[in-house]
């Protein structure tokens, strides 16, 4: 983490703590600090990726989507499935569209977005999902 943590304020001093160029070291050290088990500021990093590039990017954006695959991937390792749900799913329909479903990308948040789906007893939903998509 501390290299990460280094290069981001590196970053930031040349860009500015909201520029655009700064999402993929911010992806890179929020997915450090989950590694690590530092979920709070993992969950912190994530969020700040995920607002820049929301104030930059459309919304059908592949970035935009590896941001909430990111976030709800967390809340899923934290149990939180009702806040990875709707994460998941927007990230997945940005995925297929611009991936397809056999993607090796589109398929990891398929696999994570079913999961939360059955954690939260949605069964039947998370079923009829995978039946429309192939590749699972």
């Amino acid at each position: 983490a501390p290299l990460f943590e280094r290069a981001l304020r590196i970053w930031e001093r040349i860009y500015g703590p909201d520029n655009l160029a700064l999402t993929a070291d911010l992806s890179n050290l929020g997915n450090c600090y989950e590694w690590l088990k530092r979920e709070k500021e993992a969950e912190t990093i994530f969020l700040r990726a995920l607002s820049i590039d929301e104030k930059n990017l459309p919304g059908d954006s592949l970035d935009l989507a590896s941001d909430r695959h990111n976030l709800g991937m967390l809340y899923t390792f934290t149990k939180r499935y009702g806040e990875a749900v709707p994460l998941l799913q927007k990230a997945l329909e940005v995925r297929i569209k611009a991936l397809g479903p056999r993607n090796v990308d589109t398929q990891s948040t398929l696999t994570n977005y079913v999961l939360a789906l059955r954690h939260l007893g949605r069964n039947e939903e998370a079923y009829e999902i995978e039946k429309r998509i192939p590749g699972q």
